[in-house]
C-alpha cells in the first residue's frame, strides 16, 4: 500500500476563459471503455472535457480524460471508465466542452471534505421482521481548504469571480505522484477576511455537481 499525502499538491481550475465552447455528442455506448461521438474540433490524447448530457446521468456534469481519438469517426474513448450499467443518452441537449485548467492556486492549506454518505430510503412493509432500507442517493461532496487572504492573488480572483457569478468551476487536484482527482464545482470565494492562528486567511470551498473522476496518474 502507497499512502499518500496532502504535501506538495497541485490544486487547478479552469477559469471561464479555460472552458472551451460547447460540442455536440451524439452518441455514448455502453462498454468498457465508453466510445464518444462528438460534432465539432477534434480534441488530443490526454485532453480533458466535461459533459453535460441527457439521459446519461452518470456522466453528466462530470470531467473525463480523452483517450484513442479516431478523427476520421470523430470520436474518442472516456479514459478508465466503464459504462456498461449506465442509462441511455439522449442526444438532444448534449454537450461536451474542451477544458484547459489555466489557474493554479498556490495559497491553500487545512484541507477538508464532506458528503459523499448514502441517503437512505425506508423500505420496511409490515411482513419483515427487521428494519430494511435502500439506497436512493448521496449527500453532495465538497471540498474545503483555508487559503491566505491576498486579493490580488490571481486564482482568488477568479474563484471570487465564480462565486458572485454562481457558476460551477471544473477542478483538478494533482497529487506528489501524480495521481489526480477532477469535478466540476460551485465556489464559494467571498473573499472575507478571517484568521487562521494569527494569519489572516479566507475560507475557499466547493460543491461538486457530481461525483468525481480519478486518475492514477
Amino acid at each position: 500500500m502507497s499512502y499518500k499525502f496532502w504535501t506538495n499538491v497541485g490544486v487547478s481550475m479552469a477559469s471561464a476563459a479555460g472552458i472551451g465552447s460547447a460540442q455536440a455528442v451524439s452518441a455514448i455506448t455502453k462498454a468498457s471503455p465508453p466510445v464518444l461521438t462528438y460534432v465539432g474540433t477534434d480534441p488530443a490524447n490526454g485532453d480533458y472535457v466535461l459533459l453535460r448530457v441527457a439521459g446519461m446521468t452518470q456522466a453528466n456534469a462530470r470531467i473525463f480524460r480523452v483517450a484513442n481519438v479516431n478523427t476520421g469517426a470523430n470520436t474518442f474513448e472516456l479514459e478508465g471508465q466503464d459504462s456498461t450499467l449506465w442509462s441511455t443518452l439522449v442526444a438532444s441537449g448534449s454537450y461536451m466542452y474542451p477544458l484547459s485548467f489555466n489557474t493554479s492556486f498556490s495559497t491553500l492549506s487545512e484541507p477538508s471534505a464532506s458528503g459523499g454518505d448514502p441517503v437512505l430510503e425506508d423500505t420496511t412493509l409490515i411482513h419483515d421482521a427487521v428494519d430494511t432500507e435502500a439506497v436512493v442517493s448521496a449527500t453532495a461532496q465538497g471540498y474545503g481548504f483555508t487559503s491566505v487572504w491576498d486579493p490580488s492573488n490571481a486564482a482568488l480572483i477568479e474563484a471570487n469571480k465564480a462565486f458572485v457569478t454562481r457558476t460551477p468551476r471544473p477542478m483538478m487536484i494533482v497529487f506528489s505522484d501524480a495521481t489526480r482527482f477532477l469535478f466540476s464545482g460551485y465556489i464559494s470565494a467571498p473573499m472575507a477576511p478571517t484568521v487562521s492562528g494569527r494569519k489572516v486567511s479566507t475560507p475557499v470551498t466547493t460543491r461538486l455537481e457530481a461525483t468525481g473522476t480519478y486518475y492514477a496518474t
